[in-house]
């Protein structure tokens, strides 16, 4: 599979999984967030701008599913080994941030004029992701020196050594 159908074979999973999640998330907090007892299936400033809530709710499913696609599609650049665990990293990451924020204002998560909420929740995305990256890292590493030293035996077992 070339680099090209690998992105879009995660990008369509991944519209999926931003639909679910977007929706999911949006409509639990925002809820719990009024606590006026009515069910919201977007942010109450969506709603409120678009002026109906079904729109509102087909606008934050699509736009969660594009901030779905657009991370794992980005993920396919973990398979360009020549570029290095740095670089691919690196490039996921700002890619997964911008696309968070741009997400964010279009489905009026955060305002302009209140920075702080946006702010401890790209510190707390950056600190996910670091616990995530970290954890496939070493489980990559022990894997890598099992078969290394898997290597190293059949080495030494043909070489008579």
């Amino acid at each position: 599979m070339n680099f090209k159908q690998k992105v879009t074979l995660l990008a369509s999973i991944g519209f999926g999984l931003g639909v679910i999640t977007g929706v999911t998330i949006t409509s639990v907090i925002t809820t719990a967030g009024a606590a006026d007892g009515n069910f919201y299936v977007a942010s109450r400033d969506l709603i409120e701008a678009v002026g109906n809530p079904l729109v509102a709710f087909l606008i934050q499913a699509f736009v969660s599913g594009l901030y779905g696609a657009v991370v794992m599609g980005a993920s396919a650049v973990y398979g360009k080994e020549e570029w290095g665990v740095t670089r691919c990293t690196l490039i996921h990451y700002f890619i997964m941030m911008i696309a968070y924020c741009v997400t964010a204002f279009s489905l009026r998560w955060y305002t302009i004029d209140d920075m702080i909420p946006l702010t401890v929740m790209l510190g707390a995305m950056t600190v996910v992701y670091f616990c995530i990256w970290l954890g496939f890292f070493i489980s990559y590493r022990a894997q890598l020196k099992k078969i290394n030293l898997e290597l190293l035996q059949l080495k030494t077992s043909q070489t008579g050594v």
